[in-house]
């Protein structure tokens, strides 16, 4: 684990250790554009209160001001009126300028140049960027054990980044779970048959939560936990899923694919 607060050392040792495990996990994401993204998602929930549900604005005046509250009640809130609402949200903030600029940042651009073995500064792809929000105790909208290979661009080269963005990943709050080394192995699941399929189709799909993966015994099973300021970047072929929300609050998890453009 590589854990400092300034841009990392790249190395060859850091390299080998990548391409062994599958994944690396860095701490040198920008807290200032953390803070931009965050508040606002602050200010888009808000707004979606204020328009759809005054009274729960009139009923919670004085908890408003606080971003804590309005991103995990008023959100939870929303959610159980209509899930139109979440989605909206969700649709909107991965396109907006201040998100674009957190995972645009130049630390994270070398660093996945660096472990794609290209020059630091070369132009990269990015799709699937979004921001998951996840509810308490409820896997309706969960990605069942998958490799990413299967199910986006066929043939690209690409890492995948996921980071906490409102508050830690804890194990309570539900991590990300992986199997160390399994991108060596391309394990298939239950569900592999049906991702292909879709791949060629160039559709999208949402693995079940309860996928089996074929060969899991062989590797050790390992649940990341983040804090802020912290990401993992991973190969499209480990093997991973996450961790089911076990609080009582909003679990906000960033998720962004680098392709390599050639």
């Amino acid at each position: 684990m590589i854990n400092k607060k300034k841009f990392p050392k790249l190395s060859k040792e850091t390299l080998k250790l990548f391409n062994e495990k599958g994944y690396l996990i860095f701490d040198f994401i920008d807290k200032d554009k953390l803070n931009e993204v965050r508040k606002d998602l602050y200010l888009m929930v808000l707004d979606c209160l204020k328009l759809n549900y005054p009274k729960f604005i009139k009923k919670n005046k004085k908890k408003i001001t606080a971003k804590s509250f309005v991103l995990n009640e008023g959100l939870i809130y929303l959610e159980k009126k209509n899930h139109k609402f979440l989605a909206n949200i969700y649709d909107v903030i991965a396109r907006t300028t201040s998100f674009l600029n957190l995972i645009c940042d130049k630390k994270i651009v070398q660093v996945i140049n660096f472990l794609l073995n290209r020059n630091k500064s070369s132009n990269l792809y990015i799709n699937s960027n979004s921001i998951r929000m996840d509810m308490p105790n409820d896997k309706r909208f969960y990605y069942g054990w998958h490799r990413d290979n299967n199910t986006y661009i066929k043939g690209s080269d690409f890492l995948q980044l996921w980071m906490p963005i409102i508050s830690n990943i804890t194990s309570e709050i539900g991590g990300l779970r992986i199997l160390e080394g399994s991108h060596l192995a391309n394990l298939k699941t239950s569900e592999t048959n049906n991702e292909k399929k879709l791949q060629k189709m160039k559709t999208a799909m949402r693995t079940n939560y309860d996928a089996i993966v074929y060969g899991k015994e062989n590797f050790k099973e390992k649940l990341i936990t983040l804090d802020l300021g912290q990401c993992v970047i991973f190969k499209n072929s480990l093997t991973h899923k996450g961790g089911l929300n076990k609080s009582k609050k909003v679990r906000y998890a960033a998720n962004a694919f680098y392709h390599n453009t050639y």
